[in-house]
This record gives C-alpha cells, structure tokens and sequence, in this order.
C-alpha cells in the first residue's frame, strides 16, 4: 500500500502546487483559522466543554476523539509517508506540521467529530455547519501546503467510519460498562491507556494516551460520586466554562513550572503523558467537584436547565 501511495505523489504534488499558485493572500488567513478547528489540541479543549454542558455524550464525545486519533497517530507511523513540503520544494508549508503526513489527522478528527457534535446538538443549522466545516477542514490541509489530497480523501473515509463504529456499538458498551463496578471502571482507564502508549512511545500518542488516562479515571470517580447535573441558564454556563478553562490551563502548566522540561527523552515523554493526564483529570474530576461546590452545578438526577 505504501508504494501505491508512494507513486500517486507526484500527482499530489502537481494539485497542491497549482492550489497554491492560484490562492490568494486573504485566502491562506481564512485557511489557518479554519484548519484549527480539526486540530487535536481544539477538540482536547472542545471536549471538557461538552462534558461540563453534556456529561453522558460528552464521555462518548471524549472517547470517539481519542481513539480517532490513536488511530490516525499509528497510520502515519506504520506508513510513513512524508509531509509535501518535504518532499518538494514546489510546495509551501503555510503552517507547523510534524511527523507523518498519510492519513490527514485534521481530516479524520473532523469527520469523526463534527458528525458527533451534530447529533449531540441536533439542530439543522449546525448539522449543515459540521458538514461545511469538515469538507473545508479538509480543503485547509492541501491549500496549506501540509497533506496531500489521498491523505485529505482518506482521512475523511476513516474518520466517518471510526464515527460509525462508534454510534453501533456506544450502547452495548456502555451498558457493559455500567454494570461493572468502580474497581473494573479505574482498571480499564489506567491499564488501556498504559497499554497503548507502551504500544506506541511517541510524543504524539502520550498526548491522546495521556488525556485518555486522566478522562477515564475522571469518569470513573464521577460516576462513583453521582456524576454532576449541569443547572442554570445561559449565564451559569459560560460561568461554568470560563471557571472550567481556568482551572485546565492551570492544570497544563503546573508540570512545567514545578518539574521544568527534561533533557532525558523518555523523562520528556513520561512529563507529556502526565501533563494531558492532570490536566483531563482536572476537566473531569476537579472541575465537577467546585461546579457542584459552587452551585454551577447541581447533583446527578437533578434536571439540568443548561
């Protein structure tokens, strides 16, 4: 397969330098802003939000996510293909992109993610924005000069697929989960995410691992204490937000500021895995116990107005 992708690069690369040629300067602004809304580091945002307003589909929320990008993480790595900035000098890179370039990561996260968030909101307005956001996501990534189109078609296929995957068997799942107890719940949100960083070491994967780990005990703890009822209006929701955000970007920067960056490469690893561990630990755990503290939020089974 890696051949075939291999010798449909110089096609690629005569599409993305024509794109280029004729993409004006205003254009190239629009781009940047809209190629965030398909990075990891967005969503990893996006999902404490959903989960603060939505706690159940945030969970499900949180779960699609970090397995569309574990995924996408190990495709690029068992393929190997290079970005086209790279590999030509025709092409611009127009924004920061490392490792590899095939299957587009904001491509797949787009199409497993906006999908999701349509049926979470279920508004038509918005399930035709998630349409447009994932295609012009995708369109970003070649205008930027950072994937190639194959990795743009696949990583959409992907990411639609994962997010169906994922709606079929959500409810089984769940309801497996439900019936275990908070022993069984900690086990599988330590030993899953430990399992799949040892699977794959890199800096990539311990920020997906890392948040998956820190989530999954959040989770575990949450449900044991009654989980939390979001309450209150429009108001009390950005209040919510806004308190939760804080304490997140608390929660990134205490590592550095305490332990500073490893020279050692592992160290630097195992501090990466920690710090999405604290930090969706946080978004989880911390932020529920003072929404609830803080009237922000009321006990599970309360009815949420928000």
């Amino acid at each position: 397969m890696r051949e075939a992708l291999l010798s449909w690069l110089p096609w690629n690369i005569r599409v993305i330098v024509a794109i280029q040629q004729a993409s004006p300067a205003w254009l190239d602004l629009i781009m940047r802003l809209i190629t965030y809304l398909g990075s990891t580091y967005f969503f990893l945002v996006l999902l404490p939000v959903v989960y603060w307003m939505r706690p159940v589909p945030g969970m499900q929320l949180a779960v699609l996510v970090l397995a569309s990008a574990y995924v996408n993480t190990a495709a690029k790595g068992l393929l190997a293909i290079e970005r086209p900035f790279v590999v030509s000098g025709e092409v611009i890179g127009k924004v920061s992109a490392s490792y590899y370039a095939f299957p587009s990561g904001h491509a797949q996260l787009a199409a497993s993610t906006w999908p999701m968030l349509a049926s979470i909101v279920r508004r038509r307005w918005f399930t035709a924005l998630s349409v447009v956001l994932v295609v012009l996501i995708g369109i970003s990534r070649v205008v930027l000069g950072v994937h190639y189109p194959q990795d743009v078609l696949v990583g959409w296929f992907l990411g639609l697929s994962i997010y169906l995957l994922h709606e079929a068997l959500v409810e089984p799942v769940d309801g497996w989960v439900a019936s275990r107890g908070l022993g069984t719940h900690l086990a599988l949100a330590i030993v899953i995410p430990i399992a799949l960083t040892l699977l794959l070491p890199l800096e990539e994967t311990t920020t997906t691992t890392g948040a998956l780990l820190g989530m999954g005990i959040g989770f575990a703890l949450n449900a044991r204490a009654g989980r939390f009822a979001p309450r209150g209006g429009p108001t009390q929701a950005i209040v919510r937000i806004a308190v939760g955000l804080v304490l997140v970007g608390v929660a990134y920067l205490v590592p550095t500021l305490l332990l500073g960056e490893p020279a050692q490469p592992w160290a630097a690893l195992l501090l990466h895995l920690a710090r999405y561990a604290l930090v969706s630990l946080t978004g989880t755990l911390v932020a529920a116990w003072c929404f609830v503290r803080t009237g922000l939020a009321g006990p599970a089974g309360e009815h949420a107005t928000a």
